[in-house]
């Protein structure tokens, strides 16, 4: 009886740890030919923006600068 105490008992325990599934696990790379092709798209809208704005701000620099001059 003076023994009780001093037993030991041994158990196994066994978990398993699973990550969860990242939202990003399906997106997909973008490649460098779709990158190249979207700024070559940028650079023509810029351009073309570039080209419609300046004739009106040309237009509209006359008018202000005629108005000034008469003005006065």
């Amino acid at each position: 009886m003076n023994d009780i105490d001093k037993r030991v008992s041994y158990s196994t325990i066994y978990f398993s740890i699973t990550e969860k599934r990242s939202d990003f696990a399906d997106a997909a790379f973008i490649t460098l030919s779709r990158v190249v092709r979207s700024f070559v798209e940028s650079l023509n809208s810029l351009i073309e923006l570039i080209f419609v704005v300046i004739p009106w701000a040309i237009a509209l620099l006359v008018i202000w600068l005629v108005y000034r001059k008469f003005k006065n």
